[in-house]
């Protein structure tokens, strides 16, 4: 967590996007262009026993775990419409989560499993929503001046929901309570993105430019202040951080 014994775990000759942990640890789902259109896939935690989930037409994007780790959720793209699905471990989809014309993507568990955040555009530019993990009724929880915001990542205790919103030209981190309610900025530098938090809620790891050139990881006490502290100092853009859970 401090940036150090940095280890390549994908060779692939595409780009290689949103990685998530299982609650257990074991293995990390990812999407991957290797076959030159974005797929789903898993991996253990060393890189080895990949195995491609899905092979389907169009794009397939942000899958998560669920928190015992059973299924996932996951955006399939196709003629211009995006929406939620779940999937089994196999990549066999389960349940259809949304339907309609609008672009529903960054789909992100509560702690329980009962409720799902995610973004999506259906009141017209991209807000956070959170509706029954069965699907269902929406509720819009992002209020803060921007009309456009992505990127939900819900907090270990359930309370809080972490997301980005463009303000001034630029992204930048904001926390908003998961039942509604009024929304704090976090970041006020740079251009930040990809909120995710701790497994104890204390921190919240982010891709930032913090005002240069190139995003590096960053990561943000939440009790006390301070400035972020950078863990990584890449030369190419480095970005979507993801907290490995604490497994006893």
């Amino acid at each position: 967590l401090d940036g150090s014994n940095n280890q390549q775990l994908t060779t692939d000759r595409g780009l290689v996007l949103s990685p998530s942990w299982s609650p257990q640890a074991d293995r990390i789902v990812y999407t991957s262009f290797r076959t030159k259109k974005p797929e789903l896939y898993t991996m253990s935690v060393d890189g080895a026993a990949v195995r491609q989930l899905t092979k389907r037409e169009g794009m397939e994007l942000g899958a998560k775990f669920s928190p015992v780790g059973s299924s996932m959720v996951a955006s399939f793209s196709a003629d211009g419409i995006t929406n939620l699905f779940t999937l089994d471990l196999r990549g066999n989809v389960t349940s259809q989560l949304t339907s309609g014309g609008a672009i529903d993507v960054s789909p992100s568990f509560s702690p329980d499993g009962s409720k799902i955040a995610f973004c999506s555009n259906r009141g017209g530019g991209p807000q956070i929503y959170v509706m029954p993990s069965s699907g269902g009724a929406a509720q819009r929880i992002s209020y803060s001046d921007s009309n456009y915001c992505t990127s939900p990542a819900w907090s270990p205790k359930g309370d809080k929901i972490a997301f980005v919103c463009l303000q001034g030209g630029v992204t930048q981190v904001f926390i908003a309570p998961a039942a509604g309610g009024q929304n704090s900025q976090l970041t006020y530098v740079g251009r930040n993105e990809g909120p995710n938090w701790s497994p104890d809620g204390r921190f919240l790891a982010f891709a930032s430019t913090m005002g240069r050139d190139k995003k590096n990881l960053f990561v943000a006490s939440l009790i006390g202040s301070g400035s972020p502290v950078q863990i990584t100092f890449s030369n190419s853009d480095d970005s979507q951080p993801a907290w490995s859970p604490v497994v006893e």
